[in-house]
């Protein structure tokens, strides 16, 4: 079992060395057949420094030029490069720890997973706000839905089953979101390609599990730690919600011709627990949660806005995964 390392990157050197030796210094760093770099118009040093960690380290290093700006473009180009059994999605600002790969080597080999996600761990040397630990998940931090068996994972740290991936690309998969920032202390506009990449390999019938084993420091900017960058990211992370959903509908097999009904009944169901918790805020006096989930019920009806023209044409493509 061999394992690509892949990083999308755009001026991305703050952290680049730290993150680099984290890849290279892995207990099982034999296992790692190659870095790739899927790079963005980088201006900076990102590719010269880790091009030169790879070289002391031993290991292949790839760099690929991407011309579509975003994370999902990104991701399209290295994993079609790819030559490992798995691919392990390392953001740049994701410090491994040491045993990473020896963990995900031991998880996969017990079954047929197409997507293993990892456990966000708070960088202790940033300034947490008292506000923090009730929003862990809006910065990758924790394990999403409590590990084991899930239908999404976090991004950031997390390993694909090349095969899986090869199975997406027959079906002429294509990413209906993408992560774009202006710079990397923004909050996102559209956010979920992880989970839409999660979603889509459950659809195939592979597993997509999470694990407490695979750990990795988040390592953002302190600029992140704001309520401004909060609310907004929630907001443009809720925005992605309605196409979730349409995945969901098709893994529960709902496909007949009142689906586009069942998935307005979901996205409405979502904007109902939002305003329930909105209630729950007000009646307790807690304006910070309620601003929270007034941010996440304004990106869910945006994003309803913003697919529900094209509702039809993402329900094929979707569905499409699901055709033998």
């Amino acid at each position: 079992m061999k394992f690509t390392v892949l990083l999308c990157t755009r001026n991305s050197q703050r952290l680049i060395d730290e993150v680099m030796s984290s890849i290279v210094n892995q207990t099982l760093r034999e296992d790692i057949l190659e870095i790739i770099f899927a790079d963005y118009e980088s201006q900076d040093d990102t590719l010269f420094l880790a091009k030169k960690i790879a070289a002391e380290a031993g290991i292949p290093f790839v760099a690929l030029n991407c011309t579509k700006s975003g994370k999902s473009p990104a991701l399209v180009v290295g994993l079609n490069a790819a030559r490992g059994d798995y691919i392990v999605i390392v953001d740049d600002d994701n410090v491994l720890f040491p045993n990473f790969i020896f963990e995900a080597k031991k998880i996969l080999l017990a079954g047929d997973i197409g997507c293993l996600g990892s456990m966000g761990v708070f960088d202790t040397n940033l300034l947490k706000p008292c506000w923090f630990d009730k929003y862990p998940s809006e910065y990758a931090i924790g394990l999403p839905n409590g590990g084991g068996n899930t239908d999404w994972v976090w991004g950031a740290g997390c390993v694909v089953n090349k095969e899986a991936w090869s199975k997406l690309n027959k079906k002429s998969f294509d990413f209906v979101l993408n992560i774009e920032r202006t710079s990397s202390a923004t909050p996102i506009a559209l956010g979920g390609e992880d989970v839409e990449l999660a979603l889509a390999v459950k659809s195939l019938g592979f597993s997509v599990v999470s694990s407490a084993q695979l750990k990795f420091f988040h390592k953002f900017e302190q600029e992140r730690l704001t309520t401004r960058f909060l609310f907004a990211n929630a907001k443009g992370v809720a925005r992605s919600a309605p196409v979730h959903e349409v995945y969901r509908l098709m893994l529960n097999g709902k496909t007949g011709r009142f689906k586009v009904f069942l998935w307005r009944l979901k996205v409405l169901r979502k904007l109902l627990a939002c305003i329930k918790n909105i209630i729950k805020s007000l009646i307790i006096g807690d304006h910070f949660a309620r601003t929270y989930y007034g941010s996440i019920f304004i990106g869910i009806w945006q994003g309803y806005r913003i697919f529900s023209p094209n509702i039809d044409k993402v329900m094929t493509t979707v569905g499409s995964l699901h055709e033998t």
